[in-house]
Protein backbone atom coordinates (compact mmCIF):
# COMPACT_ATOMS: atom_id res chain seq x y z
CA UNK A 1 0.00 0.00 0.00
CA UNK A 2 1.28 3.25 -0.94
CA UNK A 3 1.23 6.36 1.07
CA UNK A 4 -0.69 8.28 -1.58
CA UNK A 5 -3.38 5.65 -1.62
CA UNK A 6 -3.66 5.67 2.16
CA UNK A 7 -3.84 9.44 2.03
CA UNK A 8 -6.57 9.29 -0.65
CA UNK A 9 -8.55 6.73 1.35
CA UNK A 10 -8.12 8.85 4.42
CA UNK A 11 -9.23 11.97 2.50
CA UNK A 12 -12.20 10.04 1.06
CA UNK A 13 -13.08 8.76 4.53
CA UNK A 14 -12.82 12.30 5.93
CA UNK A 15 -14.93 13.64 3.09
CA UNK A 16 -17.55 10.90 3.69
CA UNK A 17 -17.54 11.62 7.42
CA UNK A 18 -17.82 15.35 6.72
CA UNK A 19 -20.71 14.73 4.33
CA UNK A 20 -22.38 12.48 6.92
CA UNK A 21 -21.76 15.08 9.61
CA UNK A 22 -23.22 17.80 7.36
CA UNK A 23 -26.22 15.63 6.61
CA UNK A 24 -26.70 14.86 10.31
CA UNK A 25 -26.20 18.55 11.18
CA UNK A 26 -28.83 19.61 8.62
CA UNK A 27 -31.17 16.89 9.88
CA UNK A 28 -30.54 17.94 13.50
CA UNK A 29 -31.14 21.60 12.59
CA UNK A 30 -34.42 20.64 10.91
CA UNK A 31 -35.51 18.61 13.93
CA UNK A 32 -34.46 21.36 16.34
CA UNK A 33 -36.34 23.83 14.15
CA UNK A 34 -39.42 21.60 14.21
CA UNK A 35 -39.12 21.13 17.97
CA UNK A 36 -38.64 24.88 18.44
CA UNK A 37 -41.64 25.59 16.25
CA UNK A 38 -43.74 23.07 18.16
CA UNK A 39 -42.57 24.58 21.46
CA UNK A 40 -43.25 28.13 20.26
CA UNK A 41 -46.68 27.07 18.99
CA UNK A 42 -47.41 25.43 22.33
CA UNK A 43 -46.24 28.51 24.23
CA UNK A 44 -48.16 30.78 21.87
CA UNK A 45 -51.28 28.68 22.42
CA UNK A 46 -50.82 28.91 26.18
CA UNK A 47 -50.09 32.64 25.98
CA UNK A 48 -53.17 33.21 23.85
CA UNK A 49 -55.22 31.15 26.31
CA UNK A 50 -53.82 33.24 29.19
CA UNK A 51 -54.68 36.41 27.25
CA UNK A 52 -58.26 35.18 26.69
CA UNK A 53 -58.55 34.25 30.36
CA UNK A 54 -57.15 37.64 31.38
CA UNK A 55 -59.72 39.46 29.22
CA UNK A 56 -62.52 37.31 30.65
CA UNK A 57 -61.32 37.99 34.20
CA UNK A 58 -61.11 41.73 33.53
CA UNK A 59 -64.69 41.65 32.25
CA UNK A 60 -65.86 39.70 35.30
CA UNK A 61 -63.99 42.05 37.66
CA UNK A 62 -65.67 45.03 36.02
CA UNK A 63 -69.09 43.38 36.35
CA UNK A 64 -68.37 42.48 39.98
CA UNK A 65 -67.29 46.05 40.69
CA UNK A 66 -70.51 47.35 39.14
CA UNK A 67 -72.59 44.90 41.18
CA UNK A 68 -70.76 45.70 44.42
CA UNK A 69 -71.23 49.43 43.83
CA UNK A 70 -74.93 48.87 43.19
CA UNK A 71 -75.15 46.70 46.32
CA UNK A 72 -73.40 49.37 48.39
CA UNK A 73 -75.87 52.01 47.17
CA UNK A 74 -78.82 49.71 47.85
CA UNK A 75 -77.47 48.87 51.30
CA UNK A 76 -77.03 52.56 52.09
CA UNK A 77 -80.60 53.23 50.92
CA UNK A 78 -81.91 50.39 53.13
CA UNK A 79 -79.87 51.74 56.04
CA UNK A 80 -81.44 55.18 55.54
CA UNK A 81 -84.94 53.66 55.32
CA UNK A 82 -84.30 51.62 58.47
CA UNK A 83 -83.14 54.76 60.29
CA UNK A 84 -86.30 56.58 59.17
CA UNK A 85 -88.45 53.64 60.31
CA UNK A 86 -86.64 53.60 63.64
CA UNK A 87 -87.26 57.34 64.07
CA UNK A 88 -90.94 56.87 63.15
CA UNK A 89 -91.26 54.05 65.70
CA UNK A 90 -89.65 56.25 68.34
CA UNK A 91 -92.10 59.03 67.50
CA UNK A 92 -94.97 56.55 67.64
CA UNK A 93 -93.73 55.36 71.03
CA UNK A 94 -93.51 58.97 72.18
CA UNK A 95 -97.04 59.58 70.87
CA UNK A 96 -98.34 56.49 72.67
CA UNK A 97 -96.66 57.63 75.85
CA UNK A 98 -98.16 61.10 75.40
CA UNK A 99 -101.59 59.56 74.75
CA UNK A 100 -101.31 57.43 77.91
CA UNK A 101 -100.31 60.51 79.90
CA UNK A 102 -103.24 62.47 78.48
CA UNK A 103 -105.61 59.57 79.23
CA UNK A 104 -104.33 59.38 82.81
CA UNK A 105 -104.64 63.17 83.20
CA UNK A 106 -108.17 63.13 81.75
CA UNK A 107 -109.20 60.33 84.13
CA UNK A 108 -107.81 62.32 87.04
CA UNK A 109 -109.66 65.43 85.84
CA UNK A 110 -112.84 63.38 85.32
CA UNK A 111 -112.51 61.84 88.78
CA UNK A 112 -111.97 65.27 90.29
CA UNK A 113 -114.96 66.69 88.41
CA UNK A 114 -117.10 63.75 89.49
CA UNK A 115 -116.02 64.31 93.06
CA UNK A 116 -116.84 68.03 92.82
CA UNK A 117 -120.20 67.26 91.19
CA UNK A 118 -121.00 64.66 93.84
CA UNK A 119 -120.06 67.09 96.60
CA UNK A 120 -122.28 69.75 95.04
CA UNK A 121 -125.16 67.26 94.79
CA UNK A 122 -124.60 66.17 98.36
CA UNK A 123 -124.49 69.79 99.49
CA UNK A 124 -127.73 70.53 97.63
CA UNK A 125 -129.48 67.46 99.05
CA UNK A 126 -128.28 67.97 102.60
CA UNK A 127 -130.38 71.10 103.28
CA UNK A 128 -133.39 69.51 101.62
CA UNK A 129 -133.05 66.40 103.74
CA UNK A 130 -133.00 68.47 106.94
CA UNK A 131 -135.78 70.98 106.49
CA UNK A 132 -135.46 72.95 109.63
CA UNK A 133 -131.83 72.50 110.30
CA UNK A 134 -130.76 75.83 108.87
CA UNK A 135 -133.69 77.93 109.62
CA UNK A 136 -134.41 76.78 113.15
Amino acid sequence: MSLARIQKEHQAKLAAEKAENDRLRVEAEERVGQASEALVNSVNLEVSQVFVNQKRLEKEVKALHTQSTRFAKTSQHWFTLLGNLNDALKELGDFQNWARSMEWDMRNVATALEAVAKKQQDDQRAPAAQPGAKGE
